[in-house]
């Protein structure tokens, strides 16, 4: 399990990384200039379900929320040397299961340039060769968020 959880976090950062490299974010320096105190993208982010939902866990009982949420703040630690906002909208104890509609609609009033929850999928009820890889984009996606999200995808693909 372990070694399953570091390779998806190695590859889910590689993904990130190579996607803000893609829409033009860069490594943060010193002459780094930021208007208004406003930084160059936001990235809205989430654990994808809280600790407490029902049957979201690993065949050993390890809850979903627990790897989700090491792997954002894994993810927010690296994204600080960029120029990007790091969004959260879940509950960072996992105690509450915000619905995907009260994420979206607050990754909405926040105005995010790019919405990433982070999920584990399972395939019945115990461990298995069962793989695959899935990114997702709004209905009225622009032609730029089909590019990062297939930049995503592909990166997910190439290291997996």
């Amino acid at each position: 399990m372990k070694k399953f959880a570091k390779k998806a976090l190695s590859v889910l950062f590689v993904a990130m990384i190579a996607g803000m490299m893609f829409t033009g974010c860069s490594k943060k320096t010193s002459d780094t200039i930021k208007i208004g105190g406003i930084f160059v993208i936001k990235i809205g982010l989430d654990a994808g379900h809280g600790l407490l939902t029902r049957g979201k866990e690993t065949p050993d009982k390890i809850k979903e929320f627990y790897l989700n949420d090491r792997i954002c703040d894994k993810i927010t630690s690296i994204l600080k040397d960029y120029e990007c906002e790091i969004i959260r909208t879940d509950n960072n104890e996992g105690y509450t299961d915000e619905s995907l509609s009260s994420r979206l609609a607050r990754y909405k009033s926040k105005k995010v340039d790019a919405f990433v929850s982070i999920h584990h999928n399972a395939f019945g009820d115990t461990w298995n060769n069962a793989t695959g890889v899935e990114v997702y984009v709004d209905k009225k996606a622009t032609s730029k968020d089909m590019k990062l999200a297939q930049c995503v995808y592909d990166r997910l693909v190439k290291y997996t």
